[in-house]
């Protein structure tokens, strides 16, 4: 063969490659696995409301503003009162807002112009 391989090497080779590929695609099947049980146990505490009396959303208080390009290049920021913005308690957006951690993570909503 070329290259010095032999046949019952290549071989061997190729029956390793399986294997691995065939962990490779258990673990992503066991990751995909998590990431819905995940999903849908957040989802469960956000409509069930688990725990009791807990409120799924919150509200988070946001500083809007317009960023306003000038003629000489320069941008003009004008800042507006702030506002509540509406949060859903949970890891993964549910019931249509963004979940409360992105929300504060990002409290600075601007307008382009």
């Amino acid at each position: 063969m070329a290259g010095g391989h032999t046949a019952a090497a290549l071989v061997a080779w190729a029956a390793e490659v399986r294997i691995i590929l065939a962990g490779c695609e258990n673990c992503a099947y066991r990751r995909a696995r998590v990431l819905r049980a995940a999903l849908c146990g957040d989802y469960a505490a956000v409509r069930y409301r688990i725990p009791r009396g807990r409120d799924p959303l919150g509200t988070v208080a946001v500083q809007p503003y317009y960023a306003v390009p000038l003629k000489d290049g320069k941008t003009e920021f004008m800042f507006l009162n702030p506002e509540n913005q509406v949060c859903v308690r949970s890891l993964f957006p549910h019931l249509g807002p963004n979940p409360c951690w992105y929300v504060r993570r990002h409290r600075n909503k601007a307008t382009n112009f």
